[in-house]
């Protein structure tokens, strides 16, 4: 069984994704939350009874969040610019 299938986009599906991704208010709101994640990570500072391993994991998931937002961002500027 293969959990995680190689898949590629057609042309057609970029282009469709480019412009979903083009649309104001998609942009509007993935700035947003990378605005909110990128707060998240500079007001973080590790819980009370957090270790050190579970603040290192929560930072590293939400910069993780952050690179998928900005590779969303980046996809739509790519595509017009190709």
């Amino acid at each position: 069984m293969n959990i995680f299938p190689e898949q590629t986009l057609s042309e057609t599906e970029e282009t469709i994704i480019a412009e979903k991704l083009a649309d104001p208010a998609v942009k509007k709101y993935l700035h947003i939350l990378a605005y909110n994640v990128g707060k998240s990570i500079l007001l973080s500072a590790p819980g009370e009874g957090q270790t050190d391993e579970q603040y290192l994991r929560g930072l590293a998931n939400a910069k993780g969040q952050l690179s998928v937002i900005d590779t969303l961002l980046s996809f739509e500027q790519a595509k017009q610019t190709a």
